[in-house]
């Protein structure tokens, strides 16, 4: 029986991540401020699906559905828990599920977003980067490259480095062990969306760069998390 409902909760789970995506695109078409709403405001797709339910009524069925069966599926799992000791054959599905989710996101939603909202796009580069500072296996030095420096305490910078310049994810820390910056290097040059990092350890700016030039879009964040000033630059300079 838990087996059949934890089958049932990978399905939902799926069926809910591409309504997820389909209303991200439902948003992108009304306006790129509902798709930035939408993706990183909780609530906000409620939100979006009561004034535009003409547009979003389908996606917004596809996700709240599954959701509404998966409580059930998991009540039928009183063993499941996230301790891989303890959740016993469960949890090589249930981790094998989150790997999946999490590495075919990025491209999802580099395939799914308009034109409009390229630079949200290069995002995924700060998830990746994201990735490498925590010190994930998926987010490591390609074949072709080397990985130099070391993480605290025995060093404050690790970076990957093909043929002499950085090429790929670079992460810093502070002199006390805490992040300080995540990024990603195209032979050289920076790339993607760049990360900053308070001694504290928390999110202080994400910037976008493209050919080692400051371009896209530039976010501030307060202690808590939320965006506290937002500007858009071109070609190293602001733009909006």
């Amino acid at each position: 029986m838990e087996t059949l409902a934890l089958v049932l909760l990978c399905g939902v789970l799926l069926v809910s991540v591409i309504g997820s995506i389909w209303m991200l695109i439902a948003a992108a078409r009304v306006s790129v401020l509902w798709l930035l709403a939408v993706f990183f405001i909780p609530g906000a797709f409620l939100v979006f699906a009561i004034r535009h339910w003409d547009v979003a009524k389908k996606p917004f069925l596809l996700t709240a559905g599954p959701a509404v069966l998966s409580v059930g599926a998991a009540i039928l799992i009183p063993n499941l828990v996230l301790d891989r000791g303890e959740a016993g054959e469960s949890a090589p599905m249930i981790e094998g599920l989150a790997s999946a989710i999490e590495k075919s996101a990025p491209a999802l939603r580099e395939a799914v977003t308009p034109a409009q909202g390229a630079e949200f796009a290069r995002g995924t580069t700060g998830d990746f980067a994201k990735r490498f500072l925590r010190g994930d296996p998926s987010a490591s030095c390609p074949p072709d490259a080397t990985l130099k420096g070391a993480r605290p305490p025995k060093g404050f910078m690790l970076w990957c480095e093909q043929d002499g310049v950085k090429h790929e994810p670079q992460a810093t820390w502070h002199r006390n062990g805490q992040p300080a910056t995540a990024g990603v290097y195209r032979h050289g040059q920076r790339e993607g969306v760049w990360l900053r990092f308070s001694a504290k350890g928390d999110l202080e700016a994400s910037a976008a760069f493209r050919s080692d030039v400051q371009h896209g879009l530039m976010r501030e964040y307060d202690p808590l998390g939320r965006v506290r000033h937002e500007s858009t630059w071109a070609n190293g300079a602001p733009a909006g």
